[in-house]
């Protein structure tokens, strides 16, 4: 199993698509990409970059990612 170290960046391109990683490998992240996340969706529906829907829908695709910590 290959695992790859995921920066938050990387995630949210992986959400505008929901492009699923292969099940052979394993995500893993630093403890604070969760939180890096939260703050780029938050300012992006507030500069109605996304609509709060949107960024809602993609947290909760990233938060359902098996991705260790």
């Amino acid at each position: 199993m290959t695992r790859y170290v995921v920066h938050h960046t990387a995630l949210l391109a992986m959400a505008v698509d929901q492009r699923e990683p292969d099940p052979a490998h394993r995500l893993v992240a630093p403890t604070l990409v969760r939180s890096q996340v939260l703050s780029f969706l938050h300012e992006a529906a507030h500069r109605r970059d996304l609509s709060q829907r949107e960024a809602q829908a993609r947290r909760a695709w990233i938060d359902a990612l098996p991705i260790r910590l």
